[in-house]
């Protein structure tokens, strides 16, 4: 889209979007991967040289698992055939 949001925000609002996506869609037991690539995505763009922007660390986590709470609640039941 047309989003002009940066920094922080842009962070929050991405992992929120990637949590509800993942957890509505493609959710189907224990996501020890999906949490592993995005903890590893969290920590290279929480990367300022030798240090980490810790604050930032903890909302892009915490939108991440929202959406995903998010996702499962709100999860499409496809009837079975």
């Amino acid at each position: 889209g047309c989003r002009t949001e940066k920094g922080t925000k842009w962070g929050m609002n991405r992992f929120y979007n990637t949590g509800l996506f993942y957890g509505r869609w493609l959710f189907n037991g224990i996501p020890f991967v999906f949490f592993k690539a995005m903890k590893d995505e969290i920590e290279f763009l929480t990367r300022n040289g030798s240090r980490r922007k810790w604050l930032s660390v903890f909302l892009f986590f915490a939108s991440l698992i929202y959406g995903f709470a998010a996702g499962i609640i709100t999860k499409k039941r496809v009837p079975a055939n």
